[in-house]
């Protein structure tokens, strides 16, 4: 089979810590260079982002509105390729990743591929835990036991331009998990979705609890919203807080209560940790889905938060 093109569109704001690491990985990539090319967008930054990305050969854009889905819609209307591949300034790819995921599209009608999902040199008891409850399961997602509403993470994805303009790209309503968003749409008109396991990225996980705490009230904050665009599909399958408030404050006092047999009475401190970490989340996916709710039900009355619609 013939090299496919590919763009690979990177979203950076803020990045220094990890950005070089991933650049090295991106630009050392096993696949003809005349068949690839790497977009990255400035999301803003303040620290030293621009300067890294000054050292490698990659097309640097900026993009001025706030907001992951912008920078990426920015990449993708920049970009030349038919496939457009995805991954985070927080993730280190495989020489292998691009080779591998351009032959998902070998089948017909495969509007996206995603690849294995692995955890970066974990430390932390934070990082470790988003390990242990397997927080980037990619495989789970695409190959869903319901056969409806798989999703690809954009940690690790690849899609057909065509696909991507069909459904008219990301929706900015969304703060977080557009990718969610995204794959649905893309899954709705028709498109099949392919995991490629050799496909391999390694992803950083949250290494601070205020890190971890802000990730989930993001994914709280925009459970409302997927309520509000998908109704009774996204609430046949996933908790909406502001609808579920017993359901969510009975999980976290059971947390609480595994937490202190198993610290106290069994010492397992290390599982013991674990629970804790899960009302936390718990926790975080509550009040984000208030405030969430509550901001939705403020638009149309404040005409200063119409831009969120």
């Amino acid at each position: 089979m013939n090299n496919l093109n590919v763009s690979i569109v990177l979203p950076v704001y803020n990045s220094e810590k990890m950005l070089s690491l991933c650049l090295d990985s991106l630009i050392s990539l096993d696949y003809p260079k005349e068949n690839i090319e790497i977009i990255v967008v400035d999301n803003n930054s303040t620290d030293k982002t621009k300067d890294i990305i000054s050292r490698y050969k990659v097309k640097y854009l900026f993009e001025r509105k706030k907001g992951a889905p912008a920078a990426l819609n920015r990449g993708i209307q920049s970009s030349s390729a038919e496939i457009i591949a995805f991954t985070h300034s927080d993730c280190v790819v495989d020489r292998n990743w691009i080779m591998n995921i351009a032959q998902g599209f070998a089948e017909d009608n495969i509007g996206g591929c995603g690849g294995s999902v692995f955890a970066y040199n974990p430390r932390s008891s934070i990082e470790r835990y988003c390990k242990y409850r397997k927080r980037y399961f990619q495989n789970g997602n695409i190959a869903k036991d319901d056969g409806f509403l798989p999703w690809i993470m954009l940690a690790n994805a690849a899609f057909q331009r065509n696909a991507l303009q069909e459904v008219g790209l990301l929706d900015k309503f969304f703060t977080e998990e557009y990718d969610i968003d995204l794959s649905w749409r893309i899954h709705l008109k028709g498109y099949q979705f392919k995991y490629i396991p050799d496909a391999i990225v390694y992803h950083k996980y949250r290494d601070t609890l205020i890190g971890l705490w802000r990730q989930c009230f993001k994914i709280g904050y925009n459970s409302p919203r997927f309520a509000k665009k998908y109704g009774e599909i996204y609430e046949s399958l996933y908790v909406v807080p502001h609808k579920n408030i017993l359901y969510i404050c009975r999980e976290i006092l059971y947390g609480f209560y595994n937490f202190f047999e198993i610290f106290f009475i069994k010492k397992k401190r290390q599982k013991a940790i674990f629970i804790l970490l899960d009302n936390v989340v718990y926790f975080a996916f509550f009040l984000g889905g208030m405030h969430g709710w509550l901001r939705l039900k403020l638009i149309g009355i404040l005409p200063c938060l119409k831009q969120y619609e």
